[in-house]
């Protein structure tokens, strides 16, 4: 028999709100006590107040969010301005190298296949995944000089059913200049595991080798 009370918090305290206040108004029809649902009441009275903390937490955990993405932004901005600067002097190679800035190789033949592989990092924040492709061979965000994009490819997997064993097994949903990426789930996807991979593709659209998966759940 299937258990009859709600799944998700709200939905969970409002249907005990109302068995509490009904039964206690009238216990004997319900074979219980008036002292019995005193003692309901107060559990009911602790989560209430233990939920209300959880919400003003999580609001605060999001303008602590808010308040750091937007600090990063105005840093990238900042550094993509100093780095346009550089690349505009030119600045040397070496230079450029030891300040960790992009050294742009001129000599490279266009339209190679690129041979790195790209994986995928993922942050979860609540029901969205945010991404960031990253070279595997140098941990950083940024396409080797033979990659013109990144390909990215998902498998949303149920709880109790396989994960893909590879590219093969999963759905290519965008190909994309940038290196990172948000996306944003829906209350259905609450639960479910995210599996990810990513591969680079060079200007002639050659796929370079796939990338390893990465797996994230949908959080609530």
């Amino acid at each position: 028999m299937a258990d009859f009370l709600k799944r998700g918090m709200a939905d969970f305290i409002a249907q005990a709100d109302l068995i509490v206040g009904v039964v206690a108004g009238s216990p004997t029809t319900y074979a219980t006590t008036a002292a019995v649902m005193t003692g309901v009441n107060a559990e009911l009275t602790a989560l209430q107040a233990a939920e209300a903390n959880v919400q003003a937490q999580k609001a605060a955990l999001k303008s602590s969010v808010d308040a750091r993405d937007l600090a990063r932004h105005n840093l990238e901005e900042s550094l993509r301005e100093i780095n346009r600067l550089a690349q505009a002097k030119p600045a040397s190679p070496e230079d450029l190298a030891v300040a960790g800035l992009p050294v742009h190789d001129t000599t490279r033949t266009p339209g190679t296949q690129p041979t790195e592989r790209a994986d995928v990092r993922v942050e979860v924040v609540g029901q969205e995944h945010r991404l960031t492709f990253v070279d595997s061979d140098s941990l950083r965000p940024t396409r080797p000089a033979a990659a013109r994009m990144t390909e990215l490819y998902r498998a949303v997997v149920t709880p109790g059913q396989p994960l893909p064993s590879g590219v093969d097994d999963m759905t290519l949903i965008g190909t994309y200049t940038a290196s990172r990426v948000t996306l944003q789930y829906a209350s259905a996807d609450i639960g479910k595991t995210i599996v990810y991979l990513a591969r680079y593709v060079g200007a002639r659209n050659q796929q370079g080798p796939a990338g390893t998966t990465t797996a994230a759940s949908v959080a609530a």
